[in-house]
């Protein structure tokens, strides 16, 4: 009988022994799952993060390529204006040139007559 009662002791703890190492196996798989849970969460939240400054960083840099578009259209805008003045200033100078031409000939023919 004392052998039977050890036996089922022993039976008994055994069992016991593989229903905690049972638990602590489903406990020690919950925490390594809620790690790599955690992990991937924090993952995709860089990745977020990283997502939303490529699309500000595109944003500022679409901004600054229209601001260096509306740069170049007024330069170019200044430069026609230019080239119109540049025109006038030439055709003032032709003016001027034929105008002084005609008055040397003027002055000539005046010293002829006199002389």
């Amino acid at each position: 009988e004392l052998n039977s009662a050890s036996e089922g002791q022993l039976s008994a703890l055994k069992e016991e022994m593989e229903i905690d190492h049972q638990k602590r196996m489903e406990e020690a798989a919950n925490a390594s799952n809620d790690l790599i849970r955690q992990e991937r969460d924090n993952f995709h939240m860089a990745l977020d993060e990283k997502d939303k400054e490529s699309t500000a960083n595109n944003a500022s840099m679409a901004a600054t390529l229209d601001e260096a578009r509306i740069a170049v259209s007024n330069l170019e805008n200044d430069l026609e204006k230019e080239r119109a003045e540049i025109k006038v200033l030439m055709s003032d100078i032709e003016v001027l040139s034929a105008s002084a031409q005609e008055g040397e000939s003027e002055s000539k023919k005046k010293i002829r007559r006199n002389s």
